[in-house]
């Protein structure tokens, strides 16, 4: 019985030694798979960007409209060319709009501070759950391209099309809104130039920022967000300082 039972032991421990082995070759043929995928991967990526790089302007604007291969959602790389300092101002900046500057004094006035400070808190409420599942879902699944994809692959792609076309109509209000709120704000230092002027060169600022890619994107959004802090943040001591 006790060499039946130490014969039993030694036939388990070769079998688990060779299992172990076996996964050990296993893992370190998929690591070497893994890394030759990514070495193949990061080369065509790089000869994609290096012809990238070459075409002009108005070609890669073109290409921009283009919707990405299939399949890429889920192998193409992001390049992630904006700093963490791109995003901390992005983040800050687009929270400071029109409706803070322009918006605000016209409710202060007519509800009150404390009526303010309620209704900011109340829908503040209802969009920071949204936020945050869409920060999550952002994290857990990067892929190429915008929220509007989170529809394709959770529920159907006629989601991600009604999405996308309200998100475009959207900005087809909101931009112009924002263009005649920037004249509006200008009007009050100097009346005597026509507003259809400013909007004109606003229009020409925002479209020209725009061509220099997602690097001159994030230093103007960082520089603009940077004005937007520091003026917010005059006029919280201009105001403790009169009180």
């Amino acid at each position: 019985m006790t060499e039946d039972f130490i014969s039993s032991v030694k036939r388990s421990n070769e079998e688990l030694k060779e299992r172990k082995s076996n996964f050990e070759f296993v893992e370190y043929k998929s690591k070497q798979l893994t890394s030759s995928s990514s070495h193949n991967s990061n080369s065509s990526h790089h000869d994609d960007d290096n012809q990238h790089g070459k075409r002009n302007i108005f070609q890669r604007c073109v290409d921009s409209f283009k919707s990405p291969l299939d399949g890429s959602f889920d192998t193409s790389n992001l390049k992630r060319t904006l700093k963490p300092r791109h995003l901390i101002m992005i983040a800050i900046g687009g929270s400071i709009g029109t409706g803070l500057f322009v918006g605000s004094g016209k409710a202060i006035a007519e509800g009150g501070p404390l009526g303010v400070v309620i209704g900011w808190a109340i829908a503040g409420s209802q969009i920071i759950g949204t936020i945050h599942g869409l920060g999550e879902i952002t994290v857990r699944f990067p892929v190429v391209g915008a929220f509007a994809n989170y529809g394709t692959r959770f529920l159907d792609p006629s989601i991600s099309f009604v999405v996308s076309t309200i998100y475009v109509l959207q900005w087809f209000f909101v931009l112009p809104l924002e263009i005649i709120a920037a004249a509006m704000t200008v009007q009050y230092w100097n009346s005597s130039i026509d507003p259809v002027i400013w909007v004109a060169i606003f229009y020409a600022v925002i479209v020209s920022i725009n061509l220099f890619g997602v690097r001159g994107f994030g230093e103007a959004e960082f520089a603009f967000s940077t004005i937007k802090a520091i003026t917010v943040c005059g006029f919280i001591i201009l105001c403790v300082v009169l009180i």
